[in-house]
C-alpha cells in the first residue's frame, strides 16, 4: 500500500479518520466536493477561495477579514473604505453590491508587506520570530488587527507605528452571504 500525504492544517484529523474507516486508502488533495464531483484544487482554494468558510479554512496562518464599505464599483474593480480611512480598489466585479454596502476584505499574511507607506498604517503589537520567517500582529482600528508575514531579518520593534501594503490584485472580496466576488475578466466555474 502507497500513502501519499499533503500537508493540510485538518490533514491530521482527516487521515486518523480515513484509517479507521478505510483499511486501504489512498490520501489525495482536499477538493470542493459537489453532486460528487471534486471541483477545485487545494491550491485553487488557496489562491482564489470561493467563500469565506474556505478562505478562513485554508492557509496558515490564515486570510484575515476585515470588514469594509463599498465606495464604488466600475471597470476597474470594486473601491472600498479601509480602516483607517485609506481606500483600496479591489479588481472584481461588483455584482449586485452598491455603494455603501459592506463587504468583507481578505488579506493572506504573505501578501501584507511593510512599508515607509502604506494604505494600512497601525502598531506592531506582537512578533513571532520563527527563524527564516517573521509573523508580526498589528493593530489597525479598533479591533482590527493584521497580521503580515515578513523575513526571518526583520527587526520591526514592538509598540512602534507601521506601515502595510498590499497588491490590491491579491486582495478578495466577500458579500454578507459570505461567496466571493468574480475577479475581473474571468469566469469561475466553481
Amino acid at each position: 500500500m502507497t500513502l501519499h500525504v499533503i500537508y493540510s492544517p485538518c490533514r491530521e484529523r482527516m487521515l486518523e479518520a480515513q484509517k479507521k474507516h478505510l483499511p486501504t486508502f489512498q490520501a489525495v488533495p482536499i477538493a470542493t466536493v459537489r453532486a460528487g464531483c471534486a471541483r477545485r484544487s487545494q491550491m485553487r482554494q488557496h489562491n482564489r477561495p470561493a467563500n469565506v468558510f474556505v478562505a478562513g479554512f485554508i492557509g496558515s496562518p490564515k486570510m484575515k477579514m476585515l470588514p469594509v464599505r463599498v465606495l464604488s464599483g466600475g471597470g476597474e474593480g470594486v473601491a472600498v473604505a479601509l480602516p483607517g480611512g485609506s481606500s483600496l480598489v479591489v479588481p472584481v466585479k461588483a455584482g449586485t453590491n452598491a455603494a455603501n454596502a459592506e463587504l468583507l476584505l481578505g488579506i493572506r499574511p504573505e501578501h501584507i508587506r511593510t512599508a515607509d507607506a502604506g494604505q494600512f498604517k497601525g502598531e506592531a503589537v506582537l512578533a513571532e520570530r520563527l527563524g527564516g520567517l517573521t509573523i508580526l500582529h498589528a493593530d489597525i482600528g479598533e479591533k482590527a488587527r493584521l497580521v503580515v508575514q515578513t523575513e526571518g531579518t526583520d527587526t520591526t520593534p514592538l509598540h512602534s507605528p507601521i506601515a502595510m501594503q498590499v497588491d490590491p490584485a491579491h486582495c478578495h472580496l466577500f458579500a454578507a452571504d459570505g461567496k466571493a466576488l468574480a475577479p475581473l475578466g474571468k469566469t469561475c466555474a466553481a
